[in-house]
């Protein structure tokens, strides 16, 4: 019944209420409290790459409103160049390293994910967030999300097909099911990534390429 529910709500366009314990969140909040990253997908050429696509994108489609699904602790949106932000996380922790880095910037707001309450934004990103949802659940529930904050585009940059990376990285196929659960958003542009995985080069290389879907009639 919840399934169904959820599926009717993204159909309407709305964002359903978010689950109060997701999996991921312990581990996540002892990465960062750990001294870590987020992993090199915002770091050196990667980070760099992902910044300029989203950043021509705003600019050519005269984005004013972004919301950020998976934040993490303020790399990119320190290099997004977008009015008026929202980010959005799991970890506590680095919401509040977020609101410490971006001090000041009344247009940038940073929320964990479990004080979400239906914000929308033009743009929708989630960037490199996808695999690491654990369970059917949370990966529908992660998607609902997205196209539901989104008035106009949303863009993933992830891998789109099966594979563990690793313990807690997983992809999937998320073409079929957007298209399916999604059926008011096309995809509009697909970019591949100009870094693509080497074996030999793993920290600079990245599966992940960039999709980007645009609400039908906007």
């Amino acid at each position: 019944m919840t399934n169904l529910f959820h599926k009717l709500l993204a159909q309407l366009g709305i964002s359903p209420p978010l689950d109060q314990a997701h999996p991921m969140e312990s581990y996540w909040e002892r990465k960062y409290t750990a001294g870590k990253n987020g992993g090199k997908g915002s770091m050196r050429n990667l980070g760099a790459f992902k910044a300029s696509i989203v950043n021509n994108f705003i600019s050519e489609n005269n984005i004013n409103s972004v919301i950020d699904w998976g934040c993490g602790q303020g790399q990119m949106v320190s290099m997004i160049k977008a009015v008026n932000y929202i980010g959005i996380d799991l970890s506590r922790t680095a919401i509040r390293r977020c609101k410490k880095r971006i001090a000041g910037d009344e247009h940038k707001q940073f929320l964990h994910y479990s004080m979400y309450k239906g914000q929308q934004a033009e743009l929708s990103l989630s960037m490199d967030v996808l695999c690491y949802q654990p369970t059917q659940h949370t990966y529908q529930e992660h998607l609902q999300q997205l196209f539901g904050s989104s008035t106009k585009w949303v863009i993933i940059y992830a891998y789109d097909g099966q594979m563990q990376h690793s313990v807690h990285c997983h992809s999937r196929r998320f073409l079929p099911d957007i298209e399916h659960w999604f059926p008011d958003f096309e995809l509009a542009q697909f970019i591949p990534n100009k870094y693509p995985f080497s074996a030999t080069d793993s920290s600079n290389t990245s599966y992940s390429d960039f999709y980007i879907f645009r609400k039908k009639g906007t």
